[in-house]
């Protein structure tokens, strides 16, 4: 692990050293956005499952969607 001065920003850290290196979180790379995804998925999947069809559990698709969006749309933009 390359030295970081006497107090290294946390953004520094290589998890892969550690063994951990399932997905790479570097500010180029797509991992970020695939759990950020998966997360959302998990979301929306638990609140089919859990909600009664109504406005108010329409209205929190239409909120995870637009998330989902927002993070496809940033991902695309900063290419």
């Amino acid at each position: 692990m390359p030295y970081g001065g006497s107090n290294p920003p946390l953004c520094t850290i290589n998890f892969c050293e550690f063994g951990w290196c399932f997905v790479e979180f570097g500010p180029a790379s797509s991992g970020r956005m695939v759990v950020a995804l998966v997360l959302i998925g998990l979301i929306a999947a638990s609140a089919s499952r859990t909600m009664q069809p109504s406005r108010l559990r329409d209205l929190c698709f239409i909120l995870l969607g637009f998330f989902a969006l927002r993070i496809v749309l940033g991902r695309v933009r900063s290419r």
